[in-house]
């Protein structure tokens, strides 16, 4: 049930039209409920704890997402330019030259390296941090005009709109987990409710007894009684089956109760302590054994 979840949600999170769907924020919200939303989500959705398909993709969507909103200026850029944060911001220096950025791939860490780092765990697990050096291109363009662009790391995600073949595929590997999910709610739904109890409950609050044994149960108030007298017996025997069942479970916890008490009277070496053991009733066994030799 719990993998069937996640799975649901790591379709929601790759059918998702920007980062802030997927942190489920809104373009307003503050630093600190990115960091509520990117906590819950990350522990998650980790893939050391989730072993549901998909769920590596979903951890890594959700740091990037993270990462670039977190950071002001980056979410700036991302609130401009959207998706593809493309190259269109520029600035002028006094000389006249164009530097034109593209900062999509300027992923200093990793998805898992921002989990270690945001929540501290880099005394516990052995993580080397490599910042690559940023590869930068340099095209002239005039004797004066010069445009800049870092080229964009491997480690980068687009969030596109999936073709219908993705969409099949993925439904193929959800069937499955459909087909279990709904076998365990049909099979909740078959279980049928007991038609008596011994004890009075929610809803079984009429009283009734058997013929011979006269022993007490409850049903419920839309209880209709077995119309022959065969159909009675069979049912009452099911009480009394049930009724000799919880007086003998009764029955050995107060035994398993007396010989622990007198267990540790032997240990600590105490007579009074020993004797009242001796003297401990056992109420359900009298019951047990008076009904055995009444009716049996």
């Amino acid at each position: 049930m719990l993998i069937f979840i996640f799975i649901i949600f790591h379709i929601r999170i790759k059918a998702c039209k920007d980062l802030y769907e997927i942190l489920g924020v809104s373009k307003t919200s503050p630093e600190a409920d990115l960091k509520k939303a990117y906590r819950k989500l990350a522990l998650q959705f980790h893939p050391d704890k989730c072993k549901a398909p998909g769920a590596t993709e979903a951890f890594k969507a959700i740091g990037k997402a993270f990462s670039i909103l977190n950071d002001p200026k980056k979410r700036e850029q991302y609130d401009q330019y959207g998706q593809a944060m493309e190259p269109q911001h520029t600035h002028s220096s006094t000389g006249g030259r164009q530097y034109y950025y593209y900062s999509d791939g300027d992923d200093d860490f990793s998805a898992e390296e921002l989990f270690n780092l945001f929540f501290g765990y880099s005394g516990m697990i052995n993580i080397t941090y490599k910042k690559e050096k940023k590869k930068e291109t340099y095209d002239h363009i005039g004797p004066t005009t010069r445009t800049y662009r870092r080229r964009q790391q491997p480690n980068t995600y687009h969030f596109t709109t999936h073709s219908t073949q993705n969409t099949t595929h993925t439904f193929v590997q959800l069937l499955p987990y459909f087909f279990l999910f709904l076998i365990s709610i049909i099979g909740t739904l078959l279980v049928s409710e007991p038609q008596f109890q011994l004890h009075r409950t929610g809803k079984y609050t009429n009283l009734r007894e058997t013929r011979i044994s006269k022993i007490q149960y409850y049903v419920k108030s839309d209880f209709q009684p077995p119309k022959t007298d065969a159909e009675l017996d069979k049912f009452e025997s099911s009480v009394i089956d049930e009724y000799i069942s919880d007086i003998r479970h009764q029955c050995y916890r107060e035994q398993q109760y007396k010989e622990s008490m007198i267990w540790r009277a032997r240990m600590m070496n105490d007579n009074n302590l020993y004797r009242q053991a001796h003297q401990q009733t056992t109420p359900s066994c009298t019951k047990l054994n008076n009904f055995v030799r009444d009716y049996a």
